[in-house]
């Protein structure tokens, strides 16, 4: 019968000096006392080894979670989210997306505009990369005081629209384009004129552009779906970015301007939503932040074959006096509202073609120089409602095209405020003034022989593919 091993813990192997016991738990007494402690030694240092091993490891793991918190606060949480939600770890963008921004600051920032800044918050884009487009609405009852009166701003909601670039934050952009959309619930065909305009100009701009939307709220979400989905697509070439302007928050701003040359001009009594219409004649009262500078206005039923950059480079070819660039209109309208005064006025250029003739200008493409509008005394004079007023009378005129009837009438007294853009800048392609008894001269404002940079489909005229 083999023997049982004893369990106590004195009987060990042990092997020392090369000497080994003679049988299993049987060792000399002598011996296994002078061992014993030897041992116990060994297992406590191996003990405090694991100990030390365990503390290495939970070391290790802090300063792996403390690198991931740290990578949220400075990455604001949107490459770590985009991995997250792709792997479905985390909900969808939607039921996030206050995690996004900090409604306190937002309102302080809002709060801390005067009132007639009601521009939202401007976040750089990336186009390059597939990025959420988030629509976030504050809803800021701001006090302010007015002419020594305090007013309420009623509940001015502030629409900020942003396409996130993914961890970059990139120089802001320095080229402004303003834009007007409105009732694209009723006239779906503005949606489809948008996104030929808007895609024609990202797919080929060289440079960063922020864009100002001037927008009732149907019209806003169309924006932020369009303009995520060019985003999703990859079609812009530069970083954009784009502020949302509501139309009636606006409106009212510009009132105060433009309402006593509204109602001059049209002999109508002035409504805060018409003043769009003349929105160009007060837009550089500090309406826009005060990083605008130069602002390119245009319609949305616009196509660009080029660059818009080469636009903006013709602001370097104004003159001194030159304070806006716009093109002149290509069919007889001013050669028809002025025909009384053509009447009565016999070899006048008034209304008459290009290149010499005062032909009256088209406003879906113009280039506004701030600085200068604000500085002309020449430009503060034609704002001046008898200036209007004097010279409605003597050219018998009464508008009703808003800004673009305004700055042809002051151009028949003050050509030199005026860049004339050419025409291949804003070649229009309405034809509803050819067989309205202007057949005869109808091809002299209409022709254009240079090669076109931006078609203008006015007039709901399809637009060349």
């Amino acid at each position: 019968m083999h023997q049982r091993p004893s369990t106590s813990k004195s009987k060990v192997n042990i092997q020392s000096s090369g000497v080994k016991a003679k049988q299993k738990g049987l060792a000399n007494p002598t011996k296994g006392r002078g061992k014993k402690s030897d041992n116990m030694s060994f297992r406590s240092s191996k003990r405090n080894c694991n100990v030390l091993s365990w503390l290495g490891s939970f070391t290790k793991l802090l300063v792996v979670i403390g690198s991931f918190v740290l990578c949220v606060y400075i990455y604001d949480k949107r490459i770590i989210y985009g991995f997250a939600e792709e792997a479905g770890w985390i909900a969808p963008k939607n039921d996030r997306l206050k995690d996004f921004f900090q409604e306190d600051q937002l309102k302080e920032r809002v709060q801390s505009k005067q009132p007639n800044n009601i521009y939202g918050q401007k976040l750089n884009v990336r186009p390059s990369s597939v990025n959420d487009a988030i629509k976030h609405d504050t809803e800021v009852e701001n006090h302010v005081q007015n002419t020594g009166a305090n007013q309420e701003v009623d509940n001015n909601i502030e629409n900020v629209a942003n396409l996130l670039a993914a961890g970059h934050n990139e120089k802001p952009p320095h080229y402004h384009v303003l834009q007007v959309l409105t009732n694209t619930h009723q006239k779906t065909h503005l949606k489809t004129r948008f996104v030929v305009c808007i895609r024609s100009i990202l797919s080929k701009a060289s440079i960063n552009l922020h864009f100002f939307f001037v927008v009732d709220k149907p019209s806003e979400e169309f924006i932020i779906e369009c303009l995520q989905q060019i985003t999703d697509e990859g079609i812009a070439r530069s970083h954009f970015q784009f502020t949302i302007l509501l139309v009636e928050n606006l409106g009212r701003q510009l009132l105060p301007h433009v309402g006593d040359l509204q109602a001059q001009l049209q002999g109508s009594h002035p409504y805060y939503r018409d003043a769009i219409f003349f929105m160009s004649l007060g837009i550089h009262h500090e309406i826009l932040p005060d990083d605008v500078k130069r602002l390119i206005m245009m319609d949305t039923d616009l196509k660009f074959m080029t660059d818009i950059k080469q636009l903006f480079d013709l602001f370097e070819d104004f003159s001194d006096e030159n304070v806006l660039g716009i093109a002149h209109e290509q069919q007889p309208v001013y050669r028809h509202l002025f025909s009384l005064f053509r009447s009565q006025n016999k070899g006048t250029k008034v209304g008459d073609p290009p290149p010499d003739g005062l032909t009256g200008f088209n406003s879906g493409v113009m280039l506004l120089d701030f600085d200068k509008m604000r500085g002309s005394e020449a430009y503060r004079e034609i704002l001046r409602v008898d200036f209007i007023q004097k010279y409605s009378e003597k050219y018998h005129f009464k508008g009703h095209l808003g800004d673009q009837d305004f700055f042809s009438l002051a151009s028949m007294e003050k050509p030199e405020l005026f860049y004339v853009l050419p025409c291949s800048w804003n070649k229009q392609l309405c034809v509803w003034w050819k067989d309205k008894g202007y057949s005869d001269v109808f091809d002299m404002y209409f022709n254009c022989p240079q090669p076109i940079h931006v078609y203008h489909g006015n007039c709901n005229t399809p637009i060349p593919h």
